[in-house]
């Protein structure tokens, strides 16, 4: 039986930890390991867990890193031959590791999304994978979405990114992608990771009868415009990391239709233009950092694009 390393990233998520803990010490599959990073909660998080699940690993840190360097953090500290990044406002089902652990048995597959649902009305979707859109984004496909059995929703096969607040990935993969990129800190690292994994030649599966509920950004809704910055700047390095500029050119007028709803968004409270801008300022002073991974994921990506906008007028395949 394979070890699992289950990597919980929270910060103040005392009220939703107990839930989503005694799911895990549910789970059909036995073999797994707990470990939390921790990033600084006030809230005596820590004493949860360990009244909870007094053998699981805890990570304590003196700051909130962020959901991304959190996860790397507890890399380091799991065993496992599989991890799996699970939100701390999800709740699994027992059979949640089964399907994908069936799945990973294929050596090329290297990362399995799971079927994630609305936590108060189980009927709804919260997201089973990513799709690309138009502006060469990727979005969870779904969203909203009354889920019914026998059709495309409980379809499983090759789709080009996972939800990360429940993905379960290979553990040779993750090492050898170098983990999430840590600038992100919240929002869009997942589908950066699975786009490098993507453009080096790891597939990326959807299991439908993986399903986990989801309290819908518990820790985000907390810190308010935050979420905003981090979604109107990650945007920017993720486009930049990983798209040819002849892509991106074909795709503008697109792009920049975003941005004005992005822009026109900013006005509505706790958002703000300034915070827009500020966002779009420091996406900017953050490129040159990602010269060299561009230069090495644009070649790449060359031998990949029939393959990628494949997944972007076919959404999965079998």
């Amino acid at each position: 039986m394979s070890l699992v390393s289950i990597i919980i990233v929270n910060w103040n998520g005392a009220e939703v930890l107990p839930e989503c803990l005694r799911s895990l010490l549910g789970l059909n599959h036995k073999d797994i390991e707990i470990v939390v990073v921790d990033n600084a909660s006030t809230d005596g998080s820590v004493a949860v867990v360990r009244k909870i699940c007094s053998g699981a690993k805890v990570v304590r840190l003196e700051k909130n890193v962020g959901f991304a360097a959190g996860v790397n953090i507890g890399f380091e500290n799991a065993a496992g031959e599989f991890i799996a990044t699970l939100n701390n406002d999800m709740v699994a089902e027992p059979s949640w590791l089964d399907m994908p652990l069936m799945l990973l048995e294929d050596g090329t597959v290297g990362i399995v999304s799971c079927r994630q649902m609305n936590y108060y009305d189980r009927t709804k979707v919260d997201g089973l994978y990513h799709y690309i859109t138009k502006d060469l984004v990727f979005m969870p496909f779904a969203e909203g979405s009354a889920y019914q059995d026998g059709g495309l929703l409980s379809k499983s096969g090759y789709v080009i990114s996972a939800n990360g607040g429940s993905a379960v990935i290979r553990a040779g993969v993750f090492r050898a992608l170098g983990g999430y990129d840590a600038n992100f800190f919240g929002y869009m690292e997942e589908t950066d990771f699975c786009m490098r994994a993507f453009l080096r030649g790891w597939r990326c599966v959807y299991a439908p009868d993986a399903v986990v509920y989801h309290m819908n950004g518990f820790s985000f809704k907390k810190i308010g415009g935050h979420q905003f910055y981090l979604l109107a700047r990650n945007r920017v390095w993720f486009l930049y990391k990983n798209i040819p500029i002849k892509d991106i050119l074909k795709r503008l007028p697109y792009i920049l239709s975003n941005e004005w709803h992005t822009f026109k968004e900013s006005f509505s409270k706790p958002k703000s233009p300034s915070l827009y801008f500020k966002a779009k300022w420091d996406a900017l002073c953050g490129l040159w950092s990602y010269r060299g991974i561009r230069r090495e994921n644009a070649a790449l990506f060359k031998a990949k694009r029939n393959d990628y906008y494949g997944f972007e007028r076919n959404k999965i395949f079998n």
